[in-house]
């Protein structure tokens, strides 16, 4: 039986997977609008942020594989422990990232001397936050998963070798 938080990394890996997708449709959006009313402000930041993200979906589809593909027990090959490691440095990456931009446009909003501040600002603040801490979470476990995948695998291939030798009591007379 797969232990609860394995399950609960599956979902929120998920709820990642859709709701980076969704930020990633609309800061497209948002990219494709200022091009047609030829605001290239918004163009620097726009693209960080949705490359960002970006690289969160993508992420979030290779844990989701490899959750389905490779969890509990069978062994990664080598190109794709590659892939995996190469991922997990740019998780990290996006993580910090994302952490820092959720708790700045935080401290902005609730900035007692910020005359701009609403509320749009303080809920899109609270959902970057929420979302780094779903992030977070993934991420750490996605550092366990592939030690957990590891572990089990030695446990099968034991039991395996155990039952070698063994004969069954059943075929005797």
């Amino acid at each position: 039986m797969i232990p609860r938080v394995w399950k609960l990394f599956r979902i929120l890996n998920y709820v990642q997977l859709i709701s980076s997708a969704v930020i990633t449709l609309f800061v497209s959006f948002i990219i494709l609008s200022s091009f047609t009313e030829k605001n290239i402000s918004v163009l620097g930041f726009t693209y960080i942020f949705g490359l960002l993200f970006l690289l969160i979906c993508l992420s979030s589809i290779l844990n989701s594989y490899i959750i389905l593909k490779f969890f509990p027990d069978k062994p990664m090959s080598r190109a794709m422990s590659t892939l995996f490691v190469s991922t997990l440095i740019v998780s990290t990456l996006t993580c910090l990232c994302l952490l820092g931009i959720s708790i700045t446009g935080l401290s902005i909003e609730l900035d007692a001397t910020n005359e701009k501040a609403d509320r749009y600002g303080l809920i899109t603040g609270l959902v970057l936050l929420l979302l780094s801490l779903v992030h977070v979470f993934v991420l750490i476990m996605q550092y366990r998963v592939k030690k957990f995948i590891r572990l089990n695998q030695a446990k099968t291939m034991a039991s395996l070798i155990a039952s070698i030798g063994s004969q069954p009591e059943s075929g005797k007379l």
